[in-house]
């Protein structure tokens, strides 16, 4: 119950809900909003290996839609990003403060 509460408090919607549910201990183990928030990375660099970029995918916290693409930069607090696309262009994304989330691809 206290998950679902702290889920919802996310803004991320009964779809994630369900789903991340079942990773979360149930035994009062002190899950909060702030260590919900440290789980996942809130800016990827320039710098990042390509290896850990492509852990990690970025989605619309309005729409819970994926952004296809590779992370060459994303920032979590201002919500911009770049991408690069399969045919190797690098695309700008401005969705504003808090738009997007970094989520381990795969979810």
């Amino acid at each position: 119950m206290v998950v679902s509460i702290v889920l919802s408090a996310l803004c991320l919607g009964s779809r994630i809900n369900a789903r991340w549910s079942r990773g979360i201990s149930r035994q009062g183990d002190g899950a909060s909003i702030g260590n919900l928030q440290k789980m996942y990375p809130e800016k990827i660099e320039n710098g990042a290996p390509e290896e850990e970029r492509k852990r990690w995918k970025l989605v619309r916290r309005d729409s819970l839609a994926d952004i296809p693409g590779l992370i060459v930069y994303a920032d979590v607090l201002s919500g911009k990003a770049v991408l690069q696309q399969v045919d190797g262009t690098n695309k700008n994304i401005d969705v504003g403060p808090h738009g997007l989330l970094i989520l381990p691809r795969g979810r």
